[in-house]
Parts: C-alpha cells; sequence; structure tokens
C-alpha cells in the first residue's frame, strides 16, 4: 500500500515538473522584452477562429404582451435558410393574427359607411327625380314659348284672357320646377360633417389594421439573410425573456479572425500570407491578411502552442481563407495560425 502511494507522489511530482519546463518557456517568451520578442519569433503561430463574414445574427423576439412563450419552430440546428424565411412563432402569433382579420373587416365596415353616408338614398330614386325634373324643365320651357306668343298678339279681350292664362301656366310650371329640385337635393344632400366624421371612422379603423399587422408580423421570427442554424437557444413552450432564440450565420462566407500579441502587431501588414489549421489537425489552407484590428484585447486563456503565451494582450487580425477546404462549418472554431509578417502576397 505504501509502495503504490509512493509511485502516484512521484508520478504527480513528474507530471508538474514536466509541466513546468514545457511551459516555463513559453511564459519567459511571453514576458520578455519587445527587442528580444522580435528576434525569438521567426513566424508566428497564434490562436485564431473562424467566423462568418456578416457575424453570429442572435435573433430575438419582440411583443407588448407579458409572459409569452415560443409557440412554433420551424428549424433545428444545422438547417439551411433562405432570407426572409420564417423560423419560429410566438405563442400569442394566432390571436395576434386573429386580430388582424378583425381589423379587416372592422375596415371595410368603416367604408361601407362612408360610401352610405356619402350618398344615403337609392340610385333608382335619384334617378326618378331626375326624369322629374326633366319633365318640369320641358314643361316650363313650352310655357314660355306659350307667353311669348301671346304677347305677340293683338290686344283685345281674349288676347288679355290668353295672356293671363300662359302666365299663370308658366308660374306653375316654375314652381313644379322648383319643387323637384328641392326634392332632389333633399335627397341627395349630405353634411359635410357627417361625411368628415366617417372618412375618420375609416382612417382610424386603418391605422388600427396597421398596427395589427405590425404586431403580428413581430411575433414571427424571420431570417434576415440566407445562412444556416447554428444554435436553437428556446423551445416551443419556454418562456420569452429578452434573450436570444435562435443564432443564424452565413457559413458559406467566412473569416478567419487571428489573436495576435499587441508586442507582435508591428510585424503584421495587410496582404501578408498564413497558413491555417485547425488545432489538432493536419492539413492547412491559405490565407491572407485583410485588416488588423485597432483594439487591444486582454485574455486570460493559456494557449500552451501559441505566440501570446498565457494569454495576455491582443489584437485581431482579420483573414481571408483561400478555398474552404479543411475548414467545418463551425462558427467560432478554434484554429491555429502560422504566418510570417515578412512574407506578403508581394
Amino acid at each position: 500500500m505504501k509502495f503504490r502511494i509512493l509511485l502516484a507522489v512521484v508520478a504527480v511530482i513528474g507530471v508538474a515538473c514536466a509541466g513546468y519546463f514545457y511551459v516555463l518557456p513559453l511564459r519567459r517568451a511571453a514576458e520578455a522584452p519587445p527587442e528580444l520578442v522580435a528576434s525569438t519569433y521567426r513566424g508566428m503561430v497564434v490562436r485564431g477562429r473562424l467566423e462568418p463574414v456578416t457575424g453570429v445574427i442572435h435573433l430575438g423576439a419582440f411583443t407588448e404582451a407579458g409572459n409569452v412563450t415560443i409557440g412554433r419552430m420551424f428549424v433545428e440546428a444545422g438547417d439551411t435558410v433562405r432570407e426572409g424565411q420564417v423560423l419560429a412563432e410566438l405563442g400569442n402569433t394566432p390571436a395576434l393574427q386573429a386580430r388582424v382579420i378583425a381589423s379587416e373587416a372592422e375596415v371595410e365596415l368603416a367604408r361601407r359607411k362612408l360610401a352610405q353616408t356619402r350618398q344615403p338614398y337609392r340610385a333608382g330614386a335619384a334617378a326618378a327625380l331626375q326624369a322629374a325634373i326633366e319633365t318640369r324643365r320641358i314643361d316650363v320651357t313650352v310655357a314660355q314659348d306659350q307667353v311669348t306668343r301671346s304677347h305677340g298678339l293683338a290686344d283685345g279681350f281674349r288676347a288679355k284672357a290668353d295672356k293671363v292664362r300662359d302666365a299663370g301656366t308658366l308660374a306653375r310650371a316654375q314652381a313644379e320646377l322648383a319643387q323637384a329640385e328641392a326634392n332632389m337635393k333633399a335627397l341627395t344632400d349630405v353634411s359635410p360633417t357627417e361625411v368628415a366624421v366617417a372618412e375618420a371612422e375609416v382612417a382610424r379603423a386603418e391605422a388600427n389594421l396597421a398596427a395589427s399587422k405590425a404586431a403580428a408580423e413581430l411575433s414571427l421570427l424571420r431570417a434576415p439573410l440566407a445562412g444556416e442554424i447554428i444554435k436553437v437557444d428556446l423551445r416551443p413552450g419556454e418562456p420569452l425573456a429578452g434573450g436570444a432564440v435562435l443564432q443564424l450565420a452565413d457559413m458559406a462566407h467566412v473569416k478567419i479572425v487571428a489573436e495576435v500579441d499587441e508586442r507582435l502587431i508591428d510585424r503584421v501588414r495587410v496582404g501578408d500570407l498564413a497558413k491555417v489549421k485547425v488545432r489538432g489537425g493536419i492539413s492547412t489552407i491559405g490565407a491572407q491578411v485583410t485588416k488588423i484590428g485597432r483594439l487591444v484585447i486582454s485574455t486570460h486563456r493559456m494557449p500552451l502552442d501559441a505566440a501570446t503565451g498565457r494569454g495576455g494582450r491582443f489584437i485581431e487580425v482579420e483573414l481571408a481563407p483561400k478555398g474552404r477546404e479543411g475548414l467545418p462549418r463551425v462558427a467560432g472554431l478554434e484554429l491555429s495560425v502560422a504566418f510570417d509578417a515578412a512574407t506578403s502576397a508581394e
């Protein structure tokens, strides 16, 4: 028993010593002064990661109602989707869509009321009154002609009687015409105030319909771009707490982000070439520097096989891969980037 314990202690001490002597050179290199670093690193090997050019999109949802859950999920991780495709809907989507239907009915009702306000009579009644007006106008014309002929007769008892009779006929015809026109006006006259009120009701109904459609649309999660679903964060029945429902990325267009120690960044130039491989992999692909970051990022990781040593401070350098062979379609995949800042595409 004591012998086994002794062997275990010796093994632990051996592993600790091996780790110490393995990490020590990297620590010394990472903590070395800049001039020594420049001469130590002939070709930089740094940590990198694979990212979509457009980034990973964390799709969320908004609703005015509280305590809303996910209703239906139409996709799974790994699915390819097109721009505008519905990916999921909230639990209150059916109610919001029913509200849209009700709002459409309210708009139709308001429009019909407006049409009735503008024309509160039947077309047949108006046509009959218009025909009566035309008849009365003809009667007036005939009576006027008769009066004109009467005035052309010689003076005498009979002529005077004809003039009086014809004048009375004209007056009666004019009165009947005025009565017919008054009947038409009474039938077709519409209050401007009533029309304005009806028009306002139509505008209000249309505004409610637009708001209902907007609320229903917000309850649907649509893909903002074509890509792949890389993670589903919520499932049907789970509450919407303001976080992401799912994550989407366009993995057909990717970039490589290398983490270059801030003391080595002056060796990197846009156009520099590099070799990239999955950590632990064998095959490599070429890449070229396209952008150098302008922000120093602190990290406390300890990558034992990277020039960043135990972490420290680094600057993100973006590279464009030359081909996709050997690069899985995985956002955030950790890579090893080896490049010489003195070698460029020129």
